[in-house]
C-alpha cells in the first residue's frame, strides 16, 4: 500500500493479502526477505512492517509485527556455498 523512510527506518504498509499468501517458506524467511532487501538501500537501516496500517498483529500467528526488524543473514541458504 505504501512505503516511506524516516530516520533510517523504512515503514512498509502491506494490504491484508500479505497475510493470506501461501508462501512455501517459513514466516521468518518471508519477513527477513523483505527486511534484508530493504536494508540494502543506502538510507535504510531497519524496517517496520504493517498490514493495513496495523503493527499490533502477528504474521502467520508467530511473528509479531510490533517490532522494528534489522538485517538477519542467518536465514540465507548455504547452498550457494556448496
Amino acid at each position: 500500500v505504501s512505503v516511506t523512510v524516516k530516520d533510517g527506518i523504512c515503514y512498509v504498509n502491506l494490504d491484508s493479502a500479505f497475510q493470506s499468501q501461501p508462501y512455501n517458506v517459513t514466516s521468518e524467511v518471508t519477513i527477513y526477505s523483505i527486511t534484508n532487501s530493504l536494508v540494502e538501500l543506502p538510507n535504510v537501516n531497519k524496517v517496520q512492517i504493517a498490514v493495513d496500517g496495523e503493527t499490533n498483529i502477528s504474521y502467520r500467528e508467530n511473528v509479531s509485527l510490533n517490532t522494528v526488524f534489522e538485517r538477519n543473514l542467518d536465514l540465507l541458504s548455504t547452498a550457494q556455498n556448496q
